[in-house]
């Protein structure tokens, strides 16, 4: 399938490296998420532990960084944390995903159920990534992961020669990145949602911490991490 440059960049989750987490030596999988624009096959790649609404959208917001600009549609697998019903002609999109596109400008157009062909650039892309920059190691920690993958990136995957164009990833993107559209001025605010319960000492608890509530906070409240709704 052919493109023009910045019509389209198109996502997908794939496993990571494992995580060699504290002294026990405790095995972590670890996920990657790759996206990929579809006329240069310039890639971005982020290491994550976590598959939900927040992560997928905070490193899509880093690869539309990465990348210095907007393309035009995101093509994507009906994922849960970006789909909440799957159909070819209305799917019903998670609204933070639509507002987030709204933001930044892109149409979203998930991929048809069952048929990866239609997102091939970043399929193949994935698959790369696992028999290429990750086969057979392992990491400490997944900021060391994330660094490898930044280098693997510019270093391996750039250099490549794009099937399609015949010419070097890296050179094909520079062609394409004055077709992307401006980045807005600001991010786009994004936090995890969540219930809590008050308890009976006026305290909230929040990833793992306690946070004293507000006299007039209701019994059950919602906030970012680490922080409770006043």
């Amino acid at each position: 399938m052919e493109f023009q440059p910045g019509e389209e960049v198109q996502l997908e989750f794939g496993l990571g490296a494992p995580i060699v987490d504290g002294p026990a030596g405790e095995v972590r999988r670890s996920r990657v998420l790759r996206a990929v624009l579809s006329y240069s096959c310039k890639g971005y790649i982020e290491a994550i532990l976590r598959q939900d609404r927040e992560t997928l959208l905070r490193v899509l917001e880093n690869a539309i960084r990465f990348f210095g600009g907007v393309p035009l549609m995101l093509n994507l697998d009906n994922m849960n944390a970006a789909v909440l019903k799957a159909d070819w002609y209305d799917p019903e999109l998670n609204p933070k995903l639509a507002d987030f596109c709204r933001h930044y400008g892109m149409h979203v157009v998930p991929c048809r159920p069952r048929t990866p062909q239609y997102k091939g650039k970043v399929e193949r892309g994935v698959g790369y990534v696992r028999n290429n920059a990750i086969k057979a190691r392992r990491f400490k920690f997944l900021s060391e992961q994330n660094l490898h993958l930044q280098q693997w990136e510019t270093q391996v995957a750039d250099k490549r020669i794009q099937g399609a164009t015949c010419k070097q990833v890296a050179a094909c993107f520079e062609l394409e990145r004055p077709h992307l559209q401006p980045l807005p001025a600001s991010l786009f605010p994004c936090y995890h949602e969540a219930q809590r319960t008050v308890h009976r000492d006026s305290y909230v608890k929040v990833a793992k911490f306690f946070t004293k509530r507000r006299p007039s906070t209701s019994a059950v409240t919602s906030g970012c991490d680490g922080i409770a709704n006043p």
